[in-house]
């Protein structure tokens, strides 16, 4: 079960998390980073690139100030306080020391875990004040990037079953979403959105037989309404359709650079490499008029044909009106 910023973004959400994980069966929870402070973070590390070093230090403290009221809201115990207070101040101590010396890009990743780090701390110290056994697990001590950048799933495989071998009577597992080492063993991360690439990795490497991704969005939207206004919320919409909604593609000004081959052999590879019997991809009238001659190159065979009526999404809304330019639009 994977929980975004806005599922951690106050005190009342991380206790509001508990009642959603907390009964027989055995998880692993991913947490990212309390809302705004990879922002937060990420400005500091932009003001110790510039030299500013006063002004990052003053956000330094905002943000540590910030942590021990959340401290002060999440815990109702003294020892509880005590020990989430010791924790932020070292976490910030470790940023701080970056302003006394010269700041690297190796340094800024390190900054940046600080987030997720500082939220599965927390949440772990609640379960412990609540009397809920738990396990933190550092993603630093399993997750990792390959020298291209990639995931190294054979190493994330082998090492979170590994640490997952010392605690098999527990049933809450808590890591961290988005950082990772990469391959010299150096502090890294999967990007933004990375939570969800952990969490979908941690599934594969482990078989799981399913893998949940929470979030704060009012229901299933036809668009993504931090960039289209308007959008609509889905009011039924069944697996197999949430399914289809994920497809492969490239965005246009990539046509033509070989990205588009070597996402395919990418996906195709590690479709494989779970044991399954068949693959299937699903193109329509709206792909690339030379989709099915790439897809049969790549070692596809047209399975079946077939015609489905449904209200062109150029009109309803969920797609411009200047997609798929090659099929009329009436209307």
């Amino acid at each position: 079960m994977k929980f975004g910023g806005t599922s951690v973004g106050s005190p009342d959400r991380m206790k509001a998390l508990i009642q959603l994980i907390n009964d027989d069966e055995r998880k692993i929870v991913i947490l990212s980073a309390m809302a705004g402070t990879t922002n937060s973070l990420v400005e500091i590390t932009d003001l110790l690139y510039a030299d500013n070093i006063n002004e990052a230090s003053v956000k330094n403290i905002n943000l540590k100030s910030k942590y021990h009221q959340v401290v002060e809201e999440l815990f109702a115990t003294e020892n509880f306080k005590k020990s989430g207070h010791e924790m932020i101040d070292s976490h910030f101590e470790y940023t701080r020391d970056f302003t006394l010396r010269k700041f690297t890009k190796l340094q800024e990743k390190a900054i940046l875990a600080r987030g997720e780090l500082i939220s599965t701390s927390l949440f772990h110290l609640l379960l412990q004040e609540m009397n809920i056994k738990s396990v933190l697990l550092p993603a630093l001590s399993f997750m990792r990037i390959d020298k291209d950048g990639e995931p190294d799933s054979f190493y994330i495989k082998e090492n979170i079953g590994r640490e997952l071998k010392k605690h098999t009577s527990e049933k809450l597992i808590i890591t961290q979403g988005f950082i990772c080492r990469n391959a010299f063993g150096e502090i890294d991360n999967l990007k933004r959105g990375g939570s969800d690439f952990t969490a979908s990795l941690i599934g594969a490497a482990l078989n799981a037989s399913e893998i949940q991704i929470w979030t704060d969005i009012n229901g299933f939207h036809n668009n993504d309404p931090r960039f289209v206004e308007n959008t609509n919320v889905i009011r039924e919409l069944s697996f197999d359709e949430a399914a289809e909604l994920a497809y492969f593609g490239l965005v246009e000004s990539a046509f033509g650079s070989g990205a588009g081959r070597w996402l395919m052999n990418e996906a195709i590879g590690r479709a494989w490499a779970r044991p399954i019997r068949r693959l299937f991809v699903h193109t329509c009238t709206f792909d690339h008029a030379g989709a099915i001659a790439f897809y049969v190159r790549s070692g596809f065979r047209p399975y079946k044909y077939g015609i489905e009526v449904i209200d062109d999404p150029r009109l309803t809304g969920v797609l411009s009106r200047e997609a798929a330019p090659h099929i009329p639009l009436i209307g």
